[in-house]
């Protein structure tokens, strides 16, 4: 059976779309908060007289509650999109392969393992997917490419934004006017981790998906060359 090709370049818009959303609203998770600090006595008394209300954390509430459905988009196409890029391997003749399609997905839900492991799948489909290989250059062709930095970049600063969101989460009290500044400071730079995180992974989106499309044009598709035909031995040509 031939392996076929097929472009993850949809996938990568989606997971784009999805993932550049999301780090615009952390980046406005990160004005809000510095609003906040700029202007704490923007409040309103709210109806239950349990004391003033910020205008910032109550946009910032907002924000959460539609970040979630554009947190759980992002995540599905981009593992639709890594998974995509994995079938894709054979198609392009790798033979190093680390990681199952299945489980190039299945590390990201797994506790612990899942702030190495992940890393490793995508690093792996970045240096499969090199368009440089020369599937006749023989088993040298096989060592795995060191990624470049920025993907190291990349994991480090989605590894902090979701750390620093969970503390910016857990610190806010409203009804802990105390908690106000440093809360503020928390979504301040979880925001902006966000936001940057984004902008990595959108890179990182690019090049696979560049480096695969090219490699496939470079190589051709996955066919068994056609043997010769048989020697005639009676004397026609």
């Amino acid at each position: 059976m031939i392996d076929a090709f097929r472009t993850p370049r949809m996938l990568s818009w989606l997971a784009i779309g999805g993932i550049g959303l999301d780090g615009a609203m952390g980046l406005l998770d990160a004005l809000l908060g510095a609003a906040q600090l700029v202007s704490p006595g923007q409040a309103f008394d709210l109806e239950d007289g349990s004391g003033p209300m910020s205008v910032w954390f109550l946009l910032l509430g907002l924000i959460a509650l539609a970040k979630f459905p554009v947190y759980v988009f992002s995540v599905v196409t981009f593992l639709m999109w890594l998974y995509r890029c994995y079938v894709n391997l054979p198609a392009l003749r790798s033979d190093n392969m680390e990681f199952s399609p299945g489980w190039a997905v299945g590390w990201w839900f797994i506790p612990f393992a899942n702030l190495v492991k992940p890393f490793q799948a995508v690093r792996t489909v970045w240096s499969e997917s090199d368009p440089d290989f020369d599937p006749n250059f023989g088993f040298l062709s096989r060592t795995q490419a060191g990624a470049p930095a920025y993907m190291a970049i990349w994991w480090a600063a989605w590894l902090l934004s979701n750390f620093a969101a969970n503390i910016a989460g857990n610190i806010f009290d409203p009804d802990r006017p105390s908690t106000f500044e440093i809360s503020s400071w928390a979504f301040i730079v979880s925001g902006i981790l966000t936001g940057f995180a984004a902008l990595m992974a959108i890179k990182v989106i690019f090049e696979i998906t560049n480096r695969q499309e090219q490699r496939f044009s470079n190589i051709g598709q996955t066919i068994t060359a056609t043997p010769p035909p048989p020697p005639r031995f009676d004397g026609q040509s």
